[in-house]
């Protein structure tokens, strides 16, 4: 059998690696964005987290993602959102979908097009020019491997569709 196996460039693991996020930070960028779910700001989780990051020169821009697979609305805001800010990374903290959209805005952050002309089966066929912003990936749940794959799923409920995006340097 042949086979393809892309795996990250680097895997944090095991009690308190939250603390190294702030040097994993700063090995990649200066001005990040940090998207999270809604339960880590309600469990306080996310100001212990941004209190380690007081070291890094410019303040994170946290932006809170939705719970459910990320839609072609959330990742143009979120884009749209980031290219304005002017970030050089992006952070997931959270689960799949919060982890497919920081994989998603930091290939679209440096690229033209919207998410729908990448999906495969729904655009345009569009492929991924600019290699992505750097992406660090914390996850807080179990199950959806989000944080190991080279795709993101995106859903559409008023057009009926879930796709994916994908690029090997996700």
């Amino acid at each position: 059998m042949n086979f393809e196996f892309i795996t990250p460039q680097k895997i944090i693991f095991g009690e308190g690696t939250a603390s190294k996020l702030a040097v994993e930070i700063l090995r990649i960028g200066e001005f990040p964005l940090i998207l999270h779910g809604n339960s880590l700001k309600k469990s306080g989780r996310l100001d212990a987290i941004l209190s380690g990051l007081s070291v890094i020169k410019n303040s994170p821009v946290t932006y809170a993602v939705p719970s459910g697979e990320p839609s072609p609305d959330i990742i143009g805001m979120i884009t749209k959102f980031s290219r304005e800010k002017g970030v050089d990374c992006i952070i997931s903290i959270g689960g799949g979908s919060v982890i497919d959209t920081g994989k998603v805005v930091a290939a679209l952050a440096v690229n033209d097009g919207n998410i729908e002309d990448y999906l495969e089966g729904v655009g345009t066929g569009r492929t991924v020019i600019n290699d992505p912003l750097p992406f660090i990936a914390a996850p807080t749940t179990a199950g959806s491997g989000a944080e190991a794959t080279k795709n993101s799923v995106i859903s559409d409920i008023n057009k009926k569709y879930k796709k994916s995006f994908r690029d090997d340097r996700l």
